[in-house]
This record gives structure tokens, sequence and C-alpha cells, in this order.
């Protein structure tokens, strides 16, 4: 997965309403999905993986629990769409959804 500076990341605030050309763009989006075993992670990333995105699975830095996370070129739209999937998900393999981060600026 390619490295990515933080700074060219924002975590999405639903208070900000986006332009009519953001929402059609597409955005490197980051979305990360904690779980106490390694198998929840694994789980977690075969599912994600069949939704189309890009997973790594790897500890995470509290070097407890097992990060799995997931990217892909996403609108507006589909972000929002893949977080409650990830959501409900992560939920159901006994883990954690803590967030999303997007690119601040449209993808190639």
């Amino acid at each position: 997965m390619e490295d990515l500076k933080a700074s060219n990341y924002e975590t999405p605030s639903k208070d900000e309403a986006p332009s009519k050309d953001e929402t059609q763009s597409k955005y490197q989006t980051n979305f990360y999905l904690y779980f106490p075993e390694e198998e929840g992670a694994r789980r977690a990333a075969a599912k994600a993986r069949s939704l189309g995105l890009e997973v790594e699975v790897r500890l995470g830095a509290d070097d407890e629990n097992w990060l799995c996370l997931a990217s892909q070129d996403l609108t507006f739209d589909e972000s929002d769409a893949v977080e409650e999937r990830l959501v409900e998900l992560a939920g159901d393999l006994g883990g954690e959804f803590d967030g999303m981060e997007r690119a601040t600026t449209p993808s190639g």
C-alpha cells in the first residue's frame, strides 16, 4: 500500500457541505477497523476485499489490537456507504470501527 503523508488527509466533518465538484471526484479514503485478535482482522479483511477495497492487516500501534486498514478511491457518497458497511462488519466480528480519513485532493 502506498505510504501517504498524514498531512494529505483530513477527517471528514459531517457539518461541512462539500461542493458539487468535490462530491463527484474520487479521493483516496482510508478506513480503520481494530480487532482484539488477528483472526477477526483477517476475516474483516476478506470481507472488505469482497467490497473492492485494498486491505492491509497488521498489529496496531498499541501492540495489542489488530488493525484492518481498508482503502479505495471513492466519491463522498461512496465513502459514506462503505463506512456504513464497515461499521456493521466490525461490530459483527467483535471489533471496532475507528473512523476514516480522506485525502484533501482528488485522486489522479
